[in-house]
C-alpha cells in the first residue's frame, strides 16, 4: 500500500468534503436558510444553526446530512459518525462515511463505503471523484485513474472533474498528463474558473498547501507580535508536513504567550511524534493545567502520562475526560489500554466496547479488543474482532499477527499458518510468533515449513538450544540426516 508523503495530508479528505457540500442544493434545495453561511464560508454559525434545528426535533433526512457535513468541517469528526450511524442507509449516507473514514486515513473502509454508495447510485460523478482520489492514496493507480474517468465523462462541463483527475495524475507522477488535463479545464471554460487556477497552482507546487503558506508567512512579517496569526501558520505548515517548521513557530508563540494552551498542544503533539517524550509530556500538562475542561487536552495529558509509566495517573484523568467528552471514541480506548496494563480485563473489555459503540470502525479498538479476549480465552470472539479489523485494513499488520496467534491457540492451523505467511516480512523479530509457525507446521505435518522457520529464529538467536534440536528432528525426518549432525556440529563448536 502507498504510504503518504506526511503524517499530516487533509487535502483527499477537503477535495471529498468540498465534493460533498456541493450535493448539499440536491439533498437541502437551493432556498436553504443556510445558504448564506455557507456562501460566505462561516461554517461555525451555520453549525451553531443547525444545532438550534437540530435542538427541535423532527427534522428532514436532508438536514442531518447537512449537519454531518458542517460538524466534519468544524472539526467534529465523533459527533458527524455518531450522527451518522443513526440515519438510514443510502448513497449520501455511504457516501458521507468515506469522507469520515478519509478524516482518519481509514481508506479502505472509505472505498468500502464509496463502493456501496455507487451500487446505489452509479451516476454520480461526485461518487467516482471521491473514489478516485481514494484508490490514489491506496495505490491503485488504475482503479484511481479510471473512477476519474468515469467522473469526467459523466460530467464533461464540470471542472472539478478534470482537476481531481489532474491531481492524481501527478500523484502517479504523470506531470505532463496531469498539466495538460488541468490547463485543458481552464481553457474549455470562459472564463477560467477560479478553481481551475487554484488547482493549477496546487499542482505546481512540490507541497499541497504552499501557496497559503507563502501568503500567511508574508502576512506574519506584517505582523509579527499576532500570535493567533502565528498559530494558524503553524496549522498550514503542519499541513505542508513541514513540521520541524511548525514546531518551530509554535515555540515562538510560547515565548510570547507562555499561557497559550493551543500552541502548547500541538507543540506537545509534534515533540511526540520526533520521540521526545518527555518534553511532550511538560507541553501536555502545561495545556491540561492551563485548561482543565478542555478534553482534548486532558485525553493526551492522560496518555502521556501513560507513556512515561504513570498508569494510574492516566487512567485517572482519562476517566475525567470521557466524562467531559463521552462521545471520544479514542479517549474510550486509551483508557481500556492503560486498564488492560494494570490487568484490569473487564474495565478494558467495557471501554473498549464503548468505543467500538461510539465508532464500529476504529480499528485499534477491535485489535485491542481481540486481545483481551484471546488472552481470557474467548477466542471465537478474539477472531470476529481481528477480523472485523481486517475487513477494515486487510494490510493491518497487527491484527493479522494476533489472528494467527489466536488461530494456533484454537486449533485453526491452516489458516494461522496464512496469517503468519502474511506478516513474516513485517514481523522480522517476533521469536513468539516464530514459535507459533513451527507449532502450527509440525501440527500440519509440513517438515519443510517447520525447517523454514527454525532457521528464521537461529537467525536471531543462534543459541537457542531447543529450536536447533527440533530443527535437526525434521532434517531426520525428511532423511536428510548428515545435514541434521552438521547443524548439531556447527552448534557444538
Amino acid at each position: 500500500m502507498k504510504k503518504l508523503k506526511h503524517p499530516f495530508d487533509p487535502l483527499p479528505f477537503l477535495l471529498m468534503l468540498w465534493l460533498g457540500f456541493s450535493l448539499q442544493n440536491a439533498w437541502a434545495g437551493s432556498t436553504s436558510p443556510l445558504q448564506g453561511y455557507f456562501r460566505t464560508g462561516d461554517y461555525s454559525a451555520a453549525y451553531e444553526k443547525l444545532q438550534e434545528i437540530m435542538a427541535g426535533g423532527d427534522v428532514s433526512d436532508a438536514v442531518h446530512l447537512q449537519y454531518v457535513l458542517t460538524s466534519l468541517l468544524v472539526g467534529k469528526t465523533q459527533e458527524a459518525e455518531t450522527l451518522l450511524a443513526k440515519l438510514p442507509e443510502s448513497a449520501e449516507t455511504s457516501y458521507l462515511e468515506a469522507v469520515v473514514a478519509s478524516k482518519s486515513a481509514q481508506w479502505y473502509r472509505s472505498q468500502q463505503a464509496l463502493t456501496k454508495a455507487l451500487a446505489s447510485n452509479a451516476q454520480e460523478p461526485k461518487f467516482f471523484a471521491s473514489l478516485g482520489l481514494v484508490n490514489s492514496e491506496l495505490g491503485d493507480e488504475a482503479g484511481a485513474l479510471e473512477a476519474c474517468r468515469k467522473a469526467v465523462s459523466l460530467a464533461p462541463t464540470e471542472s472539478v472533474y478534470s482537476m481531481v483527475s489532474g491531481l492524481v495524475l501527478s500523484q502517479f507522477g504523470q506531470r505532463d498528463e496531469a498539466k495538460k488535463t488541468i490547463r485543458s479545464t481552464m481553457t474549455t471554460t470562459s472564463p477560467p474558473t477560479a478553481d481551475a487556477r487554484i488547482f493549477e497552482k496546487l499542482w505546481g507546487l512540490q507541497e499541497r498547501f504552499n501557496a497559503q503558506l507563502s501568503l500567511y508567512e508574508t502576512k506574519q512579517l506584517q505582523k509579527p507580535g499576532d500570535t493567533k496569526l502565528a498559530s494558524y501558520l503553524a496549522f498550514l505548515a503542519m499541513l505542508s508536513g513541514k513540521l520541524d517548521y511548525a514546531a518551530s513557530l509554535y515555540q515562538n508563540i510560547l515565548k510570547q504567550d507562555p499561557n497559550h494552551a493551543e500552541a502548547a498542544f500541538q507543540l506537545g503533539g509534534l515533540l511526540l511524534l520526533r520521540g521526545d517524550s518527555a518534553q511532550s509530556h511538560s507541553l501536555f500538562t502545561k495545556a491540561a493545567t492551563l485548561e482543565p475542561d478542555n478534553p482534548r487536552y486532558l485525553r493526551m495529558y492522560g496518555v502521556s502520562c501513560g507513556l512515561n509509566g504513570e498508569l494510574g495517573k492516566a487512567i485517572s484523568i482519562l476517566e475525567e475526560a470521557v466524562k467531559l467528552d463521552s462521545l471520544d471514541a479514542e479517549a474510550w480506548c486509551n483508557l481500556g489500554v492503560f486498564e488492560a496494563y494494570q490487568k484490569k480485563f473487564d474495565a478494558a473489555i467495557g471501554h473498549y466496547r464503548k468505543a467500538l459503540e461510539l465508532n464500529p470502525h476504529y480499528i485499534d479498538a477491535h485489535v485491542n479488543l481481540g486481545i483481551i479476549l484471546g488472552k481470557q480465552e474467548h477466542l471465537k470472539e478474539a477472531i470476529s474482532e481481528f477480523t472485523e479489523a481486517l475487513k477494515l485494513d486487510p494490510q493491518h499488520i497487527k491484527a493479522r499477527k494476533f489472528l494467527g496467534l489466536t488461530y494456533v491457540e484454537a486449533g485453526k492451523f491452516k489458516d494461522a499458518l496464512e496469517c503468519f505467511k502474511a506478516v513474516e516480512d513485517a514481523e522480522t523479530q517476533d521469536v513468539g510468533l516464530m514459535h507459533s509457525a513451527m507449532k502450527a507446521a509440525e501440527a500440519l505435518g509440513l517438515p519443510q515449513e517447520k525447517i523454514r522457520w527454525a532457521r528464521k529464529l537461529l537467525k536471531i538467536n543462534s543459541e537457542d538450544a531447543a529450536t536447533r534440536l527440533q530443527l535437526a528432528q525434521s532434517l531426520v525426518s525428511l532423511k536428510q540426516t548428515q545435514e541434521a549432525i552438521d547443524e548439531l556440529i556447527d552448534w557444538l563448536s
